[in-house]
């Protein structure tokens, strides 16, 4: 029997992967302004590290609110 939960378990990943990847971007950011412009260190990579959590939080954050009103994918039949 599973625990009721305001923020469902499979979205336990993307709060853990954001501070990873923003934790990399600022250390591109502080070798960028330390040694200069290095390729393959900023630009797209940079840009990864940065949009790439934000969608993921953006999508789980709107996943539990369909979820909350009753229209999601992850929503429970009432008990």
């Amino acid at each position: 029997m599973s625990r009721p939960s305001t923020w469902p378990e499979p979205h336990a990943d993307g709060p853990a992967a954001a501070a990873f990847l923003w934790g990399a971007a600022i250390g591109h950011v502080y070798q960028w302004f330390a040694h200069g412009h290095a390729a393959g260190n900023t630009g797209g990579i940079l840009a990864n590290d940065v949009l790439i959590p934000a969608v993921m939080i953006a999508l789980a954050a709107r996943d539990v609110r369909r979820a909350g009103s009753g229209r999601g994918p992850t929503a429970r039949p009432a008990a």
